[in-house]
């Protein structure tokens, strides 16, 4: 033993500090028992833990004690030596250190019933204490909180505003080292009133303290208003609503005159208690109520920090925009369109209206990933507020995702909206073929020992399944959550705090997976493979065991089907598993009872659809949990466990625990269901580790509102059930839409009532409801028992709700209907869009933004067309802010309002002590523990596009017709930004198909008027019945040999034997015998099965660099297709430098030879040769930015002090024109200057110096 310390110091041990005891050498945890220490006298709650070389005992030590702690001789390091002998080491248990606290508010409203008017302070230590009273006005209120900012700011105490009434020492009655609760009497001060404002001034004697700030950090001082006017404000952006009421029942006053910072504006409560004011007249910091002699103050900000009050917000109406493209991602060289409305929304009420003539047009930018712009022009705005744009994407574009910026030009600068932004991405990708979707095929409700199963299917875009595809199955399983329906208040599963915001299912391919989870809480994942069916689906069967602690867990299964061109995508579904047929639920009334108070636990027994289950054997189990150092760690581990057995009933069970010892507990429910499988739900709760201060202010409490119903619609009466806390009470019913739209008054005589809210269309598409209810409640004892013989003390709750009222009566709907759904590709078609409005009727007049885009690339970037309905009718704030002056009541104490005797109030000591004692002492308590590199391109002389044989030869020998090439790959068909309908509101839209092989996703956004807005989607299919698809590399390189992908598909329903011809430039392709010049053109024959595709590859070689073409063509009889591509070939260049140094000889010459790279590719690369008189040449721009630099401190001329140095023999021999002479500088050298607002006294810090 080295060392022996308390409280994390070699200082005194006040009581609660930890006694630490350290070692010599790191101390072996695995052999370390707590029955290694012993402690004489027995030390209450005792732990001991172990950390690195030293032990720490924490435990409830009692002041003025000494204990001696017994380390046994077999303590073992981590070298496997031991202490030896045992060894004793004592401490020294002191008393406590001194403490005053009280309420930290500054206004404290005292308790109306108290015939004595008081402030409750708690002293421990304190024989006596200085109390100051000055008597106020509510005028006073600004000077006092300029003094409360005065006093934490100066090092004198300032004189507080008022007039001094009362200036004693008063004497406390304590036990030494016990908290206790004292009061500061006001009847003196009130000299026979029954009501007034006073500022108490409470602090220990001075002669206690050397140092001031000590006596003011344990001041307590607050504005003190004795009152029976319980006074309460909301205000919004304009207004203030004041209600008064009785701090004794909550009965509405009348003929109250509130006035506004004591003077500027006065009104008059009426029958309901209410009054109100209008914010344009100033900055509101404090109301005052007064009826007869009576006063109450409610100040704005409950801080003293600034000035902050009520006063009017202006509201600025808004630019809103509604942008959308036509796909979201593109690559560099393509085409980006933009479509967009703009609407004025009008901040009081959220009412929607064009944005007017003042808008004329729309300015935009767009910059790539790295800031460079793109692309800037003007769009102008029509009549329908919309406009529309597009660009092309710069070849040179950097990857990644880009934005722009929007401007409207015409509206004010300050206007809110006035600006906007939208973003994009430019990406280089392979487009998708074929879409992936998993599906559960199997029907829940799973439970362990059963099974499921998932299935995948993949199909072109273009129509048509992808048989014997390979297929992998990643499955994870992860701990879940499950809470049966009808038991809000249970918990089902794990509490957390709230304050802490198979088989191959006749699959030859797969065998049998018997899919285990194993005994760990964590993520758990497997593998598994095999190949689709002729339909392009595969399936999956999942076995469930379960998961250690019997909770539900979710399983997510991901499938990835890989084409025959090795093209790859990935779908998943999840399940959830429930970890039996039966559900226990668990709550209590409390989070936290006293320490030897009962605590009442109550338990339900449900299936999984919540329906009650009686006769189920329930063990619950509470045991208090202790951190424990075990194994090398720590550890939070249950011990001393009780356990209640009961029987499920139709109602809930109770089972009830004793609780000797405080801490946390954590109560246990377990159940097994008819097939042993189990389930167990958890909670914590908290016990108190003795009595602390009883609460004796007024908390605000939860108003319980239940709306009838999800969403409402203008014409509805919505049906509020409101439950309160406590009754008889007065309610005040708020409704609030940008703002403040009504108040209304109500009585509670039954502790719930039904409120009826008529739904207009001012509403949507949403309305606030905020309900408060102030009234009195039953006193309770410092155990929370109702005491009897006393009067009921204040009390006052808050509850608000969020209608949704959903602005359908807007909502246009749009029928699209394509001329045909499935066509080939390259054919003229059409797309009509029917718009009508919510009653069913036709809209003309609308304005229509059709899209047609290939479905492969919105699924790249999960593409979702947005309903402006959705970004015009936001939700509206309500603007809503309350203070509630019930807030500030500090409730005497229950047992003198009995005149019974006063209860011992705390434990003997509190943590607070602890960190007092710390800061007293000037202590502080310990912490808790790809290069990229870029390639040359050489732009080859243009090659004419190849092609192919105009006939190809059919079964019967004659001649069929041409080929029609595909050429044309846009993914967009159509955009169609303006078009119109016509009386009929029907709008047709004529385009031509690209030559995708795909399905189109058909995109109809529809705006009319100022406020109706609509969207819908539809697709269409290019397909044909022999299709090609070449899947080409992106690039390559000079020299590179590859191999050229081509699937062919054939979606008939009998084998097809296809003609594979291939054409190229630029490529050489293997042919046999070789021809001269190189092979351009080849061919294969192949046979693809009905309903499927094959592979057929074409190995290449580059022939020079540039760019490389190719057409494929396929024929089988009457059917035929063909399809071109291009793709760059790079240079392989790279650079390599050289140096070399020397002197020219006497005739000024030197020959340096050079030899060739092995390697080297004839025709390409080059030589260039640089030459200086000097090696430091490198380093002029160097020296030119650190010369030129506009700035002087010691880092810039320290810098720029080397440079020259280095350099001085060039500069000097040189003189060059613009660089510097070879003078270190022109003498000036910064002084180093203090940081605003340091005092020069203070000792300065190191610093570079030059």
């Amino acid at each position: 033993i080295t060392r022996s310390l308390c409280n994390w110091s070699d200082g005194p041990c006040p009581p609660l500090t930890p006694f630490i005891i350290e070692f010599s050498n790191p101390l072996d945890p695995a052999a370390f028992s707590d029955s290694q220490i012993r402690i004489e006298p027995a030390l209450p709650g005792a732990t001991v833990q172990l950390n690195y070389n030293s032990l720490t005992i924490q435990g409830i030590s009692k002041g003025r004690t000494t204990y001696r702690v017994t380390v046994d001789g077999g303590l073992k390091d981590v070298f496997g030596q031991t202490l030896g002998e045992a060894e004793t080491v004592r401490f020294d248990v002191s008393t406590a250190v001194p403490f005053l606290s009280g309420s930290s508010d500054i206004l404290i409203t005292t308790d109306p019933s108290a015939a004595d008017p008081s402030v409750t302070l708690y002293v421990m230590n304190y024989g006596e204490l200085n109390v100051q009273i000055y008597a106020v006005e509510p005028s006073d209120w600004p000077a006092y909180t300029a003094y409360r900012r005065e006093f934490d700011q100066q090092e004198n105490p300032p004189t507080p505003p008022g007039r001094l009434v009362v200036d004693e020492t008063m004497p406390v009655e304590y036990e030494e080292d016990v908290l206790t609760e004292t009061a500061v009497s006001l009847t003196d001060a009130l000299n026979g009133r029954t009501s007034g404002h006073f500022i108490v001034i409470v602090q220990p004697p001075a002669r206690l303290f050397q140092q001031t700030w000590e006596r003011k950090a344990q001041t307590m001082q607050a504005w003190v208003e004795v009152t029976q006017i319980g006074l309460d404000a909301l205000a919004d952006h304009s207004q203030l609503v004041a209600w008064a009421t009785s701090l004794t029942n909550g009965a509405p006053l009348a003929d109250v005159a509130i006035t506004a910072n004591a003077a500027s504006s006065t009104q008059t409560t009426n029958g309901d208690g209410l009054a109100r004011f209008n914010l344009a007249d100033g900055n509101i910091q404090y109301l005052v109520a007064r009826q007869g002699d009576d006063s109450a103050i409610l100040p704005a900000n409950p801080y003293y920090w600034d000035e902050f009050g009520w006063q009017q917000q202006p509201l600025q109406d808004e630019l809103r925009w509604h942008v959308f493209d036509d796909r979201k991602i593109y690559r560099p060289g393509e085409e980006a369109h933009f479509k967009g409305w703009l609407r004025h929304i009008r901040a009081a009420d959220g009412s929607i209206s064009l944005p007017g003539d003042g808008v004329t047009a729309v300015f935009y930018q767009a910059y790539d990933p790295q800031g460079n712009e793109i692309a800037n022009g003007t769009a102008p705005v029509n009549a329908f507020g919309g406009f529309d744009f597009a660009f092309t994407v710069p070849q040179n574009s950097n990857l990644g995702y880009a934005y722009m910026s929007l401007q409207a030009q015409g509206s004010p600068q300050s206007m809110p909206g006035h600006d906007s932004y939208h973003d994009f991405q430019i990406q280089e990708f392979r487009r998708p073929e074929f879409a992936v979707q998993a599906r559960e095929e199997s029907s829940g409700p799973y439970v362990v020992g059963n099974s499921a199963t998932v299935a995948v299917s993949a199909s072109y875009f273009a129509g048509g399944p992808l048989p014997n595809a390979d297929t992998t199955w990643f499955v994870t399983s992860t701990p879940g959550s499950y809470s049966p329906p009808n038991w809000p208040d249970f918990t089902f599963g794990t509490w957390v705090p709230w304050w802490f915001f198979g088989d191959g299912f006749g699959d030859p391919a797969i065998e049998r997976i018997d899919y285990g989870f194993p005994g760990q809480t964590g993520q758990i994942s497997q593998t598994f493979s095999g190949v689709t069916d002729a339909a392009g689906e595969h399936y999956l069967q999942i076995d469930f065991e379960a998961l250690e602690g019997n909770q539900p867990f979710t399983v997510r299964a991901e499938a990835t089907v890989m084409d025959v061109n090795r093209q790859a995508w990935s779908a998943n579904t999840g399940l959830l598993v429930h970890p039996a047929a039966l559900y226990v639920g668990l709550r209590s009334p409390t989070t936290f009872v006293e320490q030897g108070e009962p605590l009442e636990i109550e338990a339900i027994v449900t299936d999984i659809d919540g329906n009650a289950v009686a006769g189920t054997a329930v063990s619950v189990t509470a045991a208090r949990l202790e951190w424990l150092y075990r194994d090398g760690q720590w550890r939070e581990e249950p011990v001393d466990a009780q356990t209640c057995d009961v029987v499920s009933t139709a109602e809930p069970v109770a089972c009830t625990f004793d609780t000797e010892k405080g801490g946390t507990v954590q109560i246990t429910a377990v159940i097994t269901d008819a097939q042993g499988r189990h389930n167990q739900s958890q909670l914590t709760r908290w016990i108190g580790g003795g009595r602390q201060p009883a609460q004796r202010n007024v908390q605000q409490e939860a108003v319980t509102l239940i709306p009838d119903r999800q969403e409402y619609q203008p014409g509805d009466v919505a049906e509020i059930l409101v439950q309160s806390p406590f009754t008889p009470a007065e309610g005040l019913l708020t409704l609030s839409h940008g703002g403040i739209l009504s108040t209304e008054r109500f009585t509670l005589t039954d502790g719930s009532t039904t409120l009826r809210i008529p739904i207009t269309e001012a509403h949507l598409p949403n309305l606030s409801v905020q309900v408060d209810v102030v009234g009195s409640a039953p006193r309770t004892d410092d155990a929370g028992e109702p005491l009897p013989g006393v009067p009921p003390r204040p009390a006052f709750a808050s509850g608000s709700l969020n209608l949704s009222v959903p602005p359908y009566s807007r909502e246009l709907s749009l029928a699209i209907a394509p001329l045909a759904d499935k066509l080939e590709p390259g054919k003229e078609t059409a797309v009509s869009v029917t718009v009508t409005n919510a009653s069913g009727q036709p809209v003309g007049n609308a304005e229509v933004a059709l899209v047609v885009v290939d479905e492969a690339i919105l699924a790249l970037t999960n593409y979702q067309l947005v309903n402006p309905l959705d970004i015009f009718y936001s939700q509206q704030w309500s603007w809503l802010q309350s203070r509630y002056g019930r807030s500030s009541i500090i409730l005497a104490n229950p047992q003198t309002l009995a005149s019974t005797q006063t209860a011992e109030l705390a434990r003997t000591v509190t943590e607070q002590v602890v960190e007092d004692y710390a800061v007293a002492e000037g202590e502080a308590l310990p912490a808790e523990m790809a290069a990229e590199e870029s390639a040359a391109f050489d732009t080859a002389q243009a090659l004419p596009a190849p092609t192919l044989a105009a006939n190809a030869a059919v079964d019967d020998g004659s001649t069929a017709a041409p080929i029609e090439l595909r050429t044309n790959f846009n993914p967009l068909a159509a955009f169609a930004p303006t078009a119109q309908t016509d009386g009929s509101g029907q709008a047709q839209v004529t385009f031509t198909l690209p030559d995708n092989l795909t399905r189109y996703r058909i995109m109809a956004v529809a705006v009319a008027g100022d406020n109706q807005f609509g969207a819908a989607e539809s697709n269409l299919t290019a397909r044909l019945p022999l299709m090609v698809r070449p899947s080409a590399p992106r690039f390559l390189n000079y020299g590179d040999q590859f191999e050229l992908p081509v699937v062919v598909q054939n979606q008939t329903d009998q084998p097809l034997e296809v003609d594979v011809a291939l054409s190229v430039t630029n490529l050489t392709l293997p042919c046999s015998p070789a021809p001269q010049p190189p092979c351009l053109s080849t061919g294969q024959r192949v046979t693809v099965p009905a309903n499927d595709r094959v592979e057929v590859r074409f190995p290449a070689t580059t022939q020079s660099a540039g760019t490389a073409r190719f057409q494929v063509a396929v024929v089988s009889g009457s059917y035929a297709d063909a399809a071109n591509g291009e793709l760059p070939v790079y240079t392989p260049a790279t650079t390599e430098a050289f140096a070399t140094y020397g002197v020219v000889d006497d005739n000024g010459a030197i020959a340096q030879p050079f030899a060739m790279p092995d390697g080297v590719i004839s025709g390409y690369g080059g030589l260039e040769i640089g030459t200086s008189s000097t090696a430091l040449q490198a380093l002029t721009d160097a020296v030119l930015y650190l010369t030129a630099h506009r700035y002087d401190s010691s880092e810039e001329l320290a810098s720029r002090i080397l440079a020259v140095a280095a350099l001085r023999d060039v500069l000097g021999a040189f003189a060059a024109e613009g660089l510097p002479s070879g003078g270190i500088g022109n003498g000036r050298f910064p002084r180093p200057h203090h940081p605003p607002g340091h005092a020069k006294r203070r000792r300065r810090l190191p610093r570079l110096g030059a």
